[in-house]
């Protein structure tokens, strides 16, 4: 006989997947960035997908991150999957800290926002 979950998967693992995916943007900081920081229609020089990075209080996002270029800053955006609540947010410049460092695997650049 199959349990309750089984026979409701379709509907309990979207559910699942929209509490894990805003309790991680909550752990990371997004909300908060995209507070902040809130997005400006402004074009963009150069996009970037597919990058990784680590945000907050240690949530790593491998590949899912896109970073664009602009005139007055750099826009921070997420795969809409695995963000479905997260809005794209442009920093200034002037509030990015850049440090450089090599790693094991070659060099490492880490942006600190406020």
């Amino acid at each position: 006989m199959n349990s309750l979950f089984e026979q409701n998967f379709a509907v309990f693992f979207p559910l699942f997947w929209l509490a894990i995916t805003t309790f991680l943007a909550v752990l990371s900081g997004w909300f908060r960035l995209m507070a902040k920081f809130p997005n400006q229609s402004e074009e963009q020089l150069l996009r970037i997908r597919g990058q990784s990075g680590s945000m907050g209080l240690g949530v790593s996002m491998q590949g899912i991150l896109a970073l664009s270029v602009c005139p007055s800053g750099l826009r921070v955006g997420i795969m809409r999957v695995f963000g479905p609540f997260c809005r794209d947010f442009l920093v200034p410049w002037e509030a990015i800290r850049v440090t450089r460092k090599n790693v094991l695997f070659g060099p490492v650049a880490r942006a600190v926002f406020p």
